[in-house]
C-alpha cells in the first residue's frame, strides 16, 4: 500500500459542503438549546468564569481527553 493514493478522500466540493452543514447544524443546535432556554444563569454565570480564567491565563492546553487523567 506504501505509495498508493487514498481513495477514500472527499473532493474540495464535497469537504466545503461538509464543512457547511456542520456549521448549519451547529446554528441549528444552539437555536433550538436558547428557544427551550437552556443557557440559564448558571451556564451564563459558568462561561463568563471560564473566559475570565482563559485571560488570567489559568487554562492547560489538551491535545485529547485521555490527558485529563
Amino acid at each position: 500500500m506504501a505509495g498508493q493514493k487514498p481513495t477514500n478522500l472527499l473532493s474540495t466540493q464535497e469537504a466545503t459542503r461538509l464543512l457547511e452543514l456542520s456549521l448549519e447544524m451547529a446554528d441549528l443546535a444552539e437555536r433550538a438549546l436558547e428557544s427551550r432556554g437552556a443557557y440559564g444563569p448558571d451556564f451564563v454565570r459558568g462561561l463568563e468564569r471560564s473566559f475570565k480564567e482563559k485571560e488570567a491565563g489559568r487554562v492547560k492546553k489538551i491535545n485529547s481527553l485521555a490527558d485529563l487523567k
